[in-house]
């Protein structure tokens, strides 16, 4: 339904992210609608199990500046690229070695939807 209004597009042939390494996909963040001022980042987050970015839509939208986030789900890695980016994404948690966590302040982790959403 969005795709016939022109709200969204199907874009064929993206690159699937894998599991254990930083994603390497082709997509591109998608333009954003400016709604107000934006906040001074005053804190800085990870964001675990991450799917397609609910937790870090909200923290930056109250200053919050994303460090690191790991999601395993290639789907989800690709809808999370195509609205935050690809930059500091990294698919399994545990292939990550603890010390290579950047300095954060928050570490987020969502909820395991897996097993309803699948």
């Amino acid at each position: 339904e969005l795709i016939d209004q022109g709200a969204a597009e199907f874009i064929a042939g993206l690159r699937k992210g894998t599991q254990s390494q930083a994603y390497r996909g082709s997509a591109a963040p998608l333009s954003r609608v400016s709604i107000g001022a934006t906040p001074t980042t005053s804190f800085r987050f990870i964001d675990l199990f991450a799917g397609i970015g609910g937790f870090r839509r909200g923290l930056e939208t109250v200053g919050g500046s994303c460090v690191f986030t790991s999601e395993i789900d290639v789907d989800c890695q690709e809808t999370y690229a195509l609205n935050f980016g690809g930059e500091h994404l990294f698919g399994d948690l545990t292939a990550i070695d603890t010390p290579d966590f950047p300095e954060h302040d928050i570490l987020t982790a969502g909820f395991p939807c897996q097993p309803f959403s699948r």
